[in-house]
């Protein structure tokens, strides 16, 4: 029964959601080619580029909010709105509705968001190739090398990590707005009282990550104090932020486990779909 409903589910989004990652797509592949064609290089040519980049920028957050509001609302008319009679009267049990409709909306909120990095990567590798006079344009492998360099771990083990956490975020807030939802609809103002159990859930999360920032960065500050002066020049955007990213990765599962249980309880056994 899960196979079939998330095969429905992909149905259902794919129509919406792969147009809009061929935008992206599209996006990229001309702001590459104008790069290629340095056509930035003249002082219109620059103020052109600036307003480029910052449509740009727009476009990379309207596409991913859009993507994202857009699985929330399925999720919410298929479940607890007028949808929601026909959902629940199927021969299907409640945990294989959530598991189906989560696992697609984690799909596509994945892939949106390595197409964002991919994007972006593209662009600044496409701007850095273009440096320097015409017979002296840096290579591709340096360029890697020196981008690898300055981040502190290889590109290849970066895209690898960025993977693995846009999965594990995907989860995290695709099942922390789903328990909002799962609480708010036991009240008779649904969509307000899930809009305010967010905010909660929100609050929490942020004051959380606060806490393991501030102690991250405490604990890398006395690390580098113990080594040194001298070590602050070797310090790389993976000394400053890997402890921090792998603590964040293990508060991104704990807050998907407890939402997730959050979610399928109550909608399970006090769904209230008056």
């Amino acid at each position: 029964m899960l196979g079939k409903v998330m095969k429905h589910e992909m149905k259902a989004t794919w129509k919406v959601l792969f147009p809009l990652a061929m935008v992206l797509v599209g996006v990229t592949l001309i702001g590459m080619l104008m790069m290629k064609m340095q056509v930035f290089e003249t002082d219109i040519g620059a103020l052109v580029g600036l307003a480029m980049l910052l449509l740009y920028i727009i476009g990379l957050i309207a596409l991913s909010v859009t993507a994202f509001i857009f699985l929330l609302v399925r999720f919410y008319h298929s479940m607890y709105g007028a949808e929601g009679y026909l959902s629940h009267t199927l021969p299907v049990t409640t945990f294989s509705l959530i598991n189906g409709k989560l696992l697609v909306a984690v799909f596509w909120h994945a892939i949106t968001s390595i197409l964002v990095y991919v994007s972006a990567f593209s662009l600044i590798v496409t701007a850095g190739l273009n440096l320097g006079n015409e017979g002296e344009r840096i290579k591709l492998e340096e360029l890697l090398q020196q981008l690898g360099d300055m981040i502190g771990i290889s590109i290849p083990a970066l895209f690898g990590w960025a993977i693995l956490y846009s999965v594990i975020s995907a989860f995290s807030a695709m099942l922390m707005v789903y328990a909002s939802m799962a609480i708010g609809q036991l009240f008779r103002h649904k969509v307000a009282m899930s809009i305010v159990m967010y905010g909660v859930l929100y609050a929490i999360l942020q004051i959380i990550s606060f806490v393991i920032s501030i102690n991250s960065a405490n604990g890398f500050v006395e690390k580098q104090a113990a080594m040194g002066d001298d070590s602050f020049f070797s310090i790389t955007i993976a000394n400053m932020y890997g402890n921090i990213f792998s603590k964040s990765m293990i508060l991104y599962i704990g807050v998907s486990i407890v939402c997730y249980i959050i979610t399928a309880l109550i909608t399970h056994k006090k769904l209230n779909l008056e």
